[in-house]
């Protein structure tokens, strides 16, 4: 009886370990931005740097000023062209174009995440899709970028929550010739 009670207790304690995580769909925020990278990549100020289920922890800097950190948000699903990579010869012109639209959008806003299965890339940047406010609606900025043009899909499984729609927003900034697509 003692060995089923105990069996019945560790399925209690592990559904409700599992039931903490990040549900589909959950957006979390708001949070202040510190920088924008370049137009894939920002960094976004958090009282608590993320930890995964392996316990495997977000990149960061600490903030001594406002005791909190800076983690590095890699957008899912999009790629645009490099703007700040160490070698120079990958910056393009249209980079540093995607990465100036990506800090006039997100100007004076705050942001919310979503994540998607995995949190952390082989960098240990935050993976998430970000939305802002616009008119007391929730943007996703991740599709934003695909619609004007100033991205391309990129996968890398299994992190494809809003992989069909992302493709349909390409293509059809490819079609009318949008961006990246002129």
């Amino acid at each position: 009886m003692k060995k089923l009670k105990l069996k019945l207790l560790i399925i209690l304690i592990v559904l409700f370990l599992v039931s903490c995580g990040n549900k589909e769909g959950e957006i979390l925020g708001p949070y202040e931005i510190n920088s924008i990278r370049d137009g894939d990549t920002i960094e976004i100020i958090m009282k608590e740097y993320p930890k995964d289920s392996s316990g495997n922890y977000a990149d960061h800097e600490y903030i001594e000023e406002t005791n909190s950190y800076s983690v590095p948000v890699r957008l899912i699903g999009i790629d645009t062209e490099e703007s700040v990579a160490s070698d120079e010869s990958r910056n393009t012109e249209f980079g540093r174009v995607a990465s100036d639209n990506t800090k006039a959008i997100l100007k004076d806003e705050q942001v919310y995440i979503e994540y998607d299965e995995d949190m952390f890339d082989k960098y240990y940047r935050l993976l998430a899709y970000v939305y802002y406010e616009e008119d007391g609606e929730m943007v996703m900025l991740n599709r934003e970028l695909l619609e004007t043009g100033m991205a391309e899909t990129m996968y890398v499984k299994p992190n494809d929550r809003y992989r069909d729609d992302f493709e349909k927003l390409m293509k059809k900034a490819k079609k009318e010739g949008l961006g990246m697509w002129r």
